[in-house]
């Protein structure tokens, strides 16, 4: 069983709903058509929405939780909520061949949607993340036997031996990964941000609100069918490195949630080792944490920044999406590309604040994309660095 205080009451949820609309930050977006033959040679990353990306090199490709259901603020209030299995087929690209799943912490707006493609989409895929993720989804039954034979907790690796190499001046050849493939993943101890404030005219500031805390006493013993069954957990953060042999090829730094200076930042002898080539942040909670990303950006020294969880997760998106169309005009049969969708920013942040702050923080030639969901980027070898190779969507060099 759970703590039974951490259920949000509607009248929560309502406060919510009001709060939000009034923070509205809306984003035009094209669906862009993904590139014919990517190159084997190069990285290939793309945008899924909300956490999720899909990252691959060669042979090997991961996959970090993507959510598509994105249940409204009613459906959340006032009914139970189950993955959208029309939208995650609708819009999931091929991950066949997906090793891994990766997961920061167990809110439902990251865990909720993997059951589903683990069963039946990624379905060589393991599972990692925190204790309480094989809790939640250990239930689960597949063709080729239970879910709980693919689901890996990393938190004990991150406190007990990420967390001892802090102290060390030289970790290379320390072993406290978990390997997939040719892909090494190192968990590290994070937090996760408040989720809203609010302030009260001639009181002030309240405490900021921080939702569906907690850890479970036991597994459930079912997929939970509210929100706040997803308990969060311990937050991780992730380094994955795509190995060439005993070489570390590409190194991508992944969080899926808001820190504060000093959470989630690997061990100094790790990046001493290697640097990240890429990491993939969460703009949420930006206006919580003042010194996000800035602090973890100036500490990874990344070239490349992709943000994602800067879009609304109480929001599905509508489907047939826009898609270039073929339709009469002026008597001839044109082709037509303008088509749009319109992507809702996520409550109580304001991406353009987590641009502003990530740009100065920038090394000299860095770069970042803030991207709609399905864009895409490939990274080609350039000398001892990687360089942007194609995408889908604008870059923006950092300021110094």
């Amino acid at each position: 069983m759970r703590v039974p205080s951490r259920r949000p009451v509607v009248p929560l949820v309502a406060l919510f709903a009001v709060v939000a609309a009034g923070c509205a930050y809306r984003r035009t977006c094209i669906r862009p058509e993904d590139p014919t033959a990517p190159s084997r040679e190069a990285v290939y990353v793309k945008f899924l929405g909300v956490g999720g990306f899909l990252i691959r090199l060669g042979d090997d490709a991961i996959l970090t939780a993507p959510l598509y259901t994105n249940p409204t603020i009613g459906e959340i209030a006032l009914q139970k909520v189950h993955p959208d299995h029309r939208l995650i087929e609708a819009l999931l690209p091929p991950v066949d061949d997906v090793e891994a799943i990766l997961s920061g912490h167990s809110h439902f707006d990251h865990l909720m949607d993997v059951p589903y493609v683990a069963v039946h989409r990624a379905q060589r895929a393991v599972i990692y993340g925190n204790d309480e993720m094989p809790k939640l989804l250990g239930s689960l039954a597949t063709p080729k036997g239970p879910l709980e034979n693919r689901l890996v907790s990393l938190e004990t690796l991150a406190r007990d031996k990420v967390e001892s190499l802090r102290c060390l001046a030289d970790c290379t050849n320390v072993q406290a990964y978990t390997q997939v493939g040719n892909v090494r993943i190192w968990p590290i101890v994070s937090e996760h941000s408040p989720q809203f404030k609010v302030s009260i005219p001639f009181v002030g500031r309240l405490p900021d609100v921080h939702l569906w805390r907690g850890t479970l006493m036991e597994p459930p013993g079912r997929l939970p069918d509210s929100v706040s069954g997803w308990v969060e957990g311990t937050a991780l953060a992730y380094l994955i490195d795509f190995m060439d042999g005993d070489r570390v090829a590409f190194r991508v730094y992944y969080q899926d949630s808001g820190t504060r200076d000093p959470y989630g930042f690997p061990p100094k002898c790790l990046l001493k080792q290697k640097a990240v080539d890429l990491a993939l942040l969460c703009a949420g909670g930006t206006d919580f944490e003042e010194s996000h990303p800035g602090a973890i950006v100036e500490e990874l020294k990344p070239r490349h920044v992709i943000a994602g969880h800067w879009e609304s997760f109480l929001n599905p998106r509508t489907l047939p999406l826009p898609n270039p169309r073929w339709s009469p005009k002026d008597g001839q049969c044109k082709r037509f590309d303008e088509a749009e969708e319109r992507i809702e920013g996520i409550p109580f942040t304001k991406p353009r604040n987590f641009a502003k702050r990530l740009r100065k923080a920038l090394p000299p030639g860095g770069a970042y994309s803030m991207p709609c969901p399905d864009a895409w980027t490939q990274f080609a070898k350039d000398g001892d660095h990687w360089s942007l190779q194609s995408w889908s969507e604008e870059w923006t060099p950092g300021k110094k």
